[in-house]
């Protein structure tokens, strides 16, 4: 069960590993796209603080996906009655994997800045971190159209999540964990916090 799921690429692996994949996302555009690029998953439209999760083995929100304040349900408060559900939906051992970003994602000034090149395109990105426990993250895309390049222009607001608050949130709905360096050889940065966790 992927949660903002997104492209649906992991939606893809998973089902390549040999399981049954469900995902889910706000974003119609998205599961568009997802759809796509695992036609054989199940993808529904819905927020993931609210959606009903079906029983199941693993459950994922990686991305950050719990800290996205384009739903105004994300706070530390959510994420314990959220995890406390999908603690119910999993089956025994279960497994759940997330990250969230925490005070210091944007570097130690407060302000992070980035320019990469993806594939013909190019991406940058200007972070700032607020007093209110939350970053800002400016995105600008150029994509190119024949000659030329098209912009596309994306603010995102985090929720920020301490991590020693995450564990203690984990610990109380009865979840053993573990910190993870990242995933698949991607290394999550300082103030990005990567967990597994299994229901005991």
């Amino acid at each position: 069960m992927d949660l903002a799921a997104g492209s649906g690429i992991l939606a893809r692996r998973v089902m390549a590993a040999g399981f049954e994949a469900w995902g889910l996302d706000l974003s119609e555009d998205m599961l568009r796209i997802a759809r796509t690029e695992a036609p054989a998953a199940t993808f529904v439209r819905g927020s993931l603080w609210s959606a009903d999760l079906p029983p199941c083995v693993a459950v994922t929100a990686v991305g950050e996906a719990l800290c996205y304040a384009a739903d105004p349900a994300a706070s530390l408060s959510a994420l314990e009655a959220r995890l406390a559900a999908i603690h119910g939906a999993l089956a025994p051992g279960g497994l759940l994997l997330f990250d969230v970003a925490g005070p210091g994602r944007s570097g130690p000034g407060g302000v992070r800045r980035t320019f990469r090149a993806l594939d013909g395109a190019y991406l940058g990105l200007e972070e700032r971190e607020g007093e209110g426990r939350e970053a800002t993250r400016d995105i600008s895309l150029f994509v190119p159209r024949g000659t030329l390049f098209a912009k596309v222009e994306e603010t995102h607001v985090l929720r920020l999540y301490a991590p020693e608050a995450v564990e203690a949130l984990l610990g109380r709905v009865g979840y053993a964990w573990e910190r993870l360096p990242g995933y698949d050889g991607l290394e999550v940065g300082p103030g990005w916090h990567a967990f597994a966790a299994t229901k005991r």
